[in-house]
């Protein structure tokens, strides 16, 4: 039954009727002036079928057009398809898709003639089905759907071809039939119904294709029957005055006049060109601005007007590749923007923009004289009459009458006198007496209008009085009736039209023009004659010869490298100067002269004419097309035409303008071009990941949040602004919030942004777009997204490895803790050491540990990054080494035997100390393993898993402190010694003096005891004189004070381990602590102290120090005796050894400098100067501590600094800052 109705149905009402002879001749009512332009997309640009069947917009602004065979939803740029899959249950079925409908919740639901109902899923990208089911009342009549309506309640109604109507509740999911009774009138008229329409007052409209219309109340259930036994009418549609229009298959349109209650009916006539250009009519439809569109089967589509009640029809021409492309055309329909689409039956859709109606073509169509006799327009002429002459470059004039839309050809004829002297036409003028004077690549042309005769004036080098050459490049006519000519190498004639006379007495004269191509002649508003080519020229009235227009600026050539193309004048009276480079504008007045080019905002920087339209536009034609200066608003709109031919430019009477270019004639009315105000919405079309399509699992015009996985930090959107007026001139701008820093934008042939090697994190896409005349949406549509860290990024990864850190912090803070106690008790700290390295042997990749595991034979299989610090090879290459290659020599024997015994005992864990050796750079580090040994069940061993720790510095620290304790020994035994010498010492130095005093001072007991021996005082002293006796006891004297002072210093000295800080005179401490140095000899070198010379350079305003003077006095002799070993080394062939001892106060701080003329240290050396055990001095002449400790002193015990500044050859300077306090 279904493909029975379908064939009824269809293919006679379509097919049968649309093959009768009723097909009109498709030249009739033609519109050659005027017409309409279209644009066409077929299956070439993606399709789905030719046949397109209807259209809607959605609510996001995407096309959708029902064919012959799938749904197609388009964006301006292409189509995505859906076709029918027969595996897939959520396609669509085969067949036509005839009616697609938008309900008033957005959904959208497609019609077919064979398989029901579609639901598209926009969340999904999915359709459901709705079909009949003979079992259940509950569903579709029929499945031959036709078309569907919304009453306001929100119900569906759909008519089928051969089941009647059914009321759809989606709401409810409930169906209620209305199907034809032939025992009741009251009910509807056929089965066989096609359009239905829910009118405005709450009544339901049904065409039938057999028995007329019904109209149904929906309050009383009663069928209205209007025109009954008019057969096929396909469709209904209520326009703005609600009156009622039924296209019908056969009998043209009928409208029902409600005010009226009347219908009228429109058809085609073969005698009024201006009735319905077929009488099969699909569809009739309103657009916005009220006009009635009429699509036919055969005869194109129709325009109603109604003020003139006449219809204009629009057919294919196969000549014209604007027109319509089918004349059996079906769907139409308006987007949002106001363009119109009208689908055809085998030709795709066509395209009809009214905003580019502004401008009319009118055009050239070969072997026709319904248009241009060329294409290429150079030049046009609206005479007295309001007729136009068009000149153009190859096929002479064409004449053109508005009233009566016929034009006129005329062509050169080399066998006519009479006819055009050549083809290429460059300018027209019209005299007083109405003549046409026309210039051509050969001659001047005098056109009598009323006898249509050519009177030809030709150049002739044996007459002055002729024209001075054949090639005419341009014409004025002034104001005192002169005719100008304009010729290409010979400068300018003139002739006076006053009189009328006969070209054998017409005298022409002749001025000389500097120049080439004199293709601009224009008279000012002061009456001034200006000619232009190269440069631009004035007519000097009193001289009567062109004067070259001298510039101000210090360029004169306005044209480089080519022509001045037009002038003009405004309403300031500037002229307005083009040429192939640039547009000037001129103020003779001044003479200032400006420049515009495309940095001002001109499409184009070549000029081709030029026309002011007053009061403040100026109108420009270039090669790229046609621009506006709006002066009054200082803006440049541009429009993209074409490429235009200079000089071809028109203001008709009525104020049109028109323009002359390669591909025919266009012209405007200034004041009907405005922009397009329609905002696009802006929509996300396509989403890739690493240049692939990706399912986001929902519709990308849902689309809103995105996450991203750190492996997808390639990605891509491709996006469209929903505008179908031009939508390659739609403009688009970008970003992503987080990571562009400012807006990207682009044009529409890169609509897609790309990003690549984000970081993780949250971002949002932003896309923003324009219509084709740069009106934004500056909402535009936003993503946002959150592109996943990889799992070491992650919190739980984060948190996991602070815990790690936690542990491995509090294990160390313990371990430092303990470290005093450890070297104490050596024996229980080694043994806890190793327990606590234990706990650590799987670290992470991260710890500063070496990690390995070695196989049964001792080959390394595993290392982690640390390998490289403590190896000295890169981890690759370290994998298949033996794990022994690294022990140092010394070690190797001892580490083999306990990794032997390790596994000869079967041991699961074991720990062993020894030095590895950095093959990079030969450094010999301690480390402690820690081993943990894996057997099989034969208890053969197969692997060992290790933690190597660098215990270097540890046993460095260890040593320091032992030293350390060794020197605080020291200092105990040079007390003790000291107190042991002080008792002799002082007896000694007693004895002296006494001895000294009785021998030298006149006291009572000692002349007493000399007289009593039988000789004098005097004598005795003379004795001890001459003998030096005296002398000796002041040495002995001198000596023991000496000695005395340095046993106080060694008291000193010994005191360092004292913590206590005082404040003391560092010149003081500096100068006990050279004597104290100078009892400091060298057998062996033969070196004394004392041959050092000493320079005191001591600030006198030097603050006291906050201080622990014997560490203090410690660092000071270590300096000191180093500088005066050095030296005793050095060989001095000028001067001799030096030190120069420096205090000087600084702001919060004392500078200490020490200063010799030794040898001086290699900068190589100074960088490890301070480091511990580090020394250049031979074995058994030094540990390296002394200075390492004095660093240790100076910046941890006081908060100083120390440094040393050195050249080799020169000497050492050790500089040390204290504070103050």
């Amino acid at each position: 039954m279904i493909f029975k109705s379908l064939s009824i149905h269809i293919l006679a009402a379509v097919l049968i009727i649309g093959l009768s002879p009723m097909v009109r001749d498709l030249s009739a009512n033609s519109l050659p002036y005027g017409t309409i332009d279209f644009e066409h997309l077929t299956t070439r640009d993606g399709l789905a079928n030719p046949v397109v069947y209807d259209m809607i917009q959605d609510r996001h602004g995407f096309l959708w057009f029902g064919t012959g065979n799938g749904i197609s939803k388009f964006n301006g740029y292409e189509f995505i398809n859906y076709f029918p899959d027969a595996e897939d249950p959520y396609s669509i079925g085969k067949g036509p898709i005839l009616k697609l409908f938008l309900d008033s919740k957005n959904n959208i639901w497609a019609t077919s003639l064979s398989t029901g109902l579609y639901k598209f899923d926009e969340k999904n990208n999915r359709f459901s089905f709705f079909r009949h089911d003979p079992e259940d009342t509950n569903s579709l009549p029929s499945d031959t759907a036709y078309k569907i309506d919304e009453d306001k309640f929100g119900n569906l109604w759909i008519s089928t071809l051969d089941a009647g109507i059914v009321r759809y509740n989606p709401d409810t999911d409930t169906y209620t039939r209305f199907q034809h009774d032939p025992s009741n009138p009251d009910s509807l008229s056929s089965n066989a119904t096609a359009g239905i329409l829910c009118d405005s007052q709450g009544h339901i409209w049904i065409s039938t294709m057999k028995n007329g219309c019904d109209r149904f109340d929906p309050t009383t259930g009663i069928f209205t029957h209007y025109l009954p036994g008019t057969p096929h009418a396909i469709d209904m549609i209520e326009d703005q005055f609600h009156d009622i229009w039924i296209p019908t298959l056969g009998h043209g349109v009928y409208r029902f006049i409600r005010n009226e209650g009347r219908f009228v009916s429109y058809t085609h006539d073969n005698k009024d060109p201006n009735s319905i250009s077929h009488n099969q009519v699909i569809k009739a439809f309103e657009d916005r601005t009220g006009t009635m569109w009429l699509t036919t089967w055969g005869g194109g589509v129709n325009i109603y007007d109604r003020e003139s009640d006449m219809f204009k029809s629009y057919m294919h021409d196969p000549v014209n590749p604007f027109s319509i492309s089918h004349n059996s055309t079906w769907g139409i329909f308006e987007d949002h923007s106001g363009v119109i689409w009208i689908g055809t039956y085998g030709a795709g859709v066509n395209k009809f923009d009214r905003k580019k109606e502004r401008f009319q073509v009118t055009r050239h169509y070969p072997g026709r004289s319904d248009g241009l006799s060329h294409s290429s327009v150079k030049t046009i002429h609206e005479d007295a009459n309001g007729i136009f002459w068009i000149g153009t470059l190859g096929g002479g004039l064409t004449k053109y009458n508005p009233a009566s839309g016929k034009y006129r050809h005329f062509l050169h004829d080399p066998t006519d006198s009479n006819s055009i002297c050549h083809n290429n036409v460059w300018k027209i003028v019209e005299d007083s007496r109405q003549n046409l004077w026309i210039g051509t690549e050969d001659g001047l042309d005098r056109f009598d209008k009323r006898t249509g005769q050519f009177l030809h004036f030709k150049a002739d080098d044996g007459d002055p009085d002729t024209l001075s050459s054949n090639l005419v490049r341009s014409l004025l006519i002034d104001d005192q009736n002169r005719l100008w000519v304009g010729t290409q190498l010979h400068g300018v004639d003139r002739l006076d039209l006053s009189d009328s006379v006969t070209p054998s007495e017409i005298q022409f004269e002749h001025f000389k023009v500097h120049g080439g191509h004199n293709s601009v002649l224009f008279q000012d508003s002061s009456g001034g004659i200006w000619v232009a080519n190269q440069n631009l020229f004035r007519f000097d009235q009193t001289e009567k010869r062109f004067k070259q227009w001298i510039f101000s600026s210090s360029d004169q050539n306005i044209a480089p490298g080519g022509l001045i193309t037009a002038a003009v004048e405004d309403a300031d009276h500037n002229l307005w100067i083009g040429t192939a480079s640039r547009l000037h504008r001129l103020n003779p007045r001044t003479n200032q002269l400006k420049q515009y080019g495309p940095e001002q905002g001109l499409n184009d920087s070549s000029i081709a004419g030029l026309q002011f339209y007053p009061p403040n536009n100026l109108w420009i034609s270039t090669s790229k097309g046609l621009s506006v200066m709006d002066f009054s608003r200082g803006i440049i709109k541009n429009y993209e035409l074409g490429i235009f031919n200079r000089g071809a430019t028109l203001m008709a009477k009525n104020g049109d303008l028109f323009f002359g270019s390669i591909h025919g004639m266009i012209h405007f009315s200034p004041e009907k071009i405005f922009d397009n105000p329609h905002i696009p919405n802006v929509v996300i079309t396509s989403f890739k990941k690493m240049n692939m399509e990706y399912d986001t699992g929902t519709s990308l015009t849902l689309l809103n949040h995105l996450k991203l996985g750190y492996e997808d930090r390639y990605f891509s959107f491709d996006f469209a602004a929903l505008d179908f007026s031009d939508p390659d001139k739609n403009q688009y701008r970008y970003r992503l919030l987080g990571f562009d820093d400012r807006w990207i934008e682009v044009d529409s042939r890169r609509r897609f942004a790309a990003y690549t090697n984000i970081d993780p994190g949250s971002y949002t896409f932003q896309v923003q777009g324009s219509n084709n005349d740069g009106i934004w949406n500056t909402k535009g549509v936003s993503v946002d997204l959150v592109v996943s860290p990889p799992w070491w990024q992650t919190r739980w990864f984060y948190s996991s490895l602070v815990l790690v850190i936690l542990i491995i912090i509090s294990g160390t803070i313990w371990y430092l803790v303990r470290l005093t106690f450890e070297i104490n008790q050596r024996k229980r700290v080694e043994q806890s050491l190793r327990i606590s390295e234990e706990k650590y042997r799987d670290v992470v990749e991260g710890t500063n540990d070496l990690i390995t595991i070695v196989d049964h034979n001792g080959n390394l299989i595993f290392v982690n990054s640390m390998a490289e610090t403590i190896y000295g090879l890169p981890v690759d290459q370290c994998i298949g080494r033996s794990a022994f290659e690294f022990v140092h020599p010394d070690d190797q024997d001892m580490t083999r035997q306990w990794f032997d015994n390790c596994i000869k005992e079967q041991q699961s864990n074991g720990s062993i100390e020894n030095h590895q050796v950095n093959s990079r750079t030969g450094a010999c580090l301690t480390v402690l393993w820690t081993c943990h040994f894996h057997y099989d069940e034969s208890g053969q061993m197969i692997s060992v898993n290790s933690i190597a720790r660098d215990i270097t510095e540890r046993k460095n620290m260890e040593q320091i402190i032992i030293q350390s304790e060794k020197m605080m020994s020291i200092g105990g035994l040079a007390a003790g010694m000291a107190h042991e010498i002080n008792n002799p010492l002082a007896g000694m130095m007693q004895n002296a003096q006494v001895a000294q005093s009785r021998l030298t001072r006149d006291l009572k007991a000692n002349t007493q005891v000399a007289e009593g021996l039988g000789t004098s005082l005097s004598t005795i002293r003379e004795y001890m004189t001459q003998r030096g006796i005296l002398k000796q006891l002041e040495a002995i004297n001198k000596s023991g004070q000496r000695a005395a002072k340095i046993v106080e210093n060694m008291l000193s000295f010994a005191k360092k381990g004292s913590s206590e800080k005082t404040t003391c005179r560092l010149d003081s401490l500096l100068d006990k602590t050279i004597l104290l140095a100078e009892n400091d000899y060298d057998l062996k070198k033969k070196f004394d102290f004392k041959a050092v010379s000493i320079i005191r350079e001591y600030d006198p305003a030097l603050p006291e120090v906050y201080c622990e003077p014997s560490k203090i006095q410690q660092v000071m002799f270590n300096i000191v005796k180093n500088a005066s070993q050095a030296m005793s080394d050095h060989t001095y062939t000028t001067g001799s050894p030096k030190i120069i001892l420096r205090l000087k106060k600084i702001p919060g701080k004392v500078r200490i400098e020490i200063q010799d003329n030794g040898p001086g240290i290699e900068d190589k050396i100074c960088k490890r100067i301070f480091e511990p055990f580090f020394t250049t001095k031979g074995p058994d002449q030094g540990t390296g501590l002394g200075l390492s400790v004095s660093y240790f002193i100076i910046v941890n015990d006081h908060h100083g600094d120390m440094r040393v500044e050195s050249r080799p050859g020169i000497g050492t300077n050790f500089i040390i800052h204290l504070p103050v306090s």
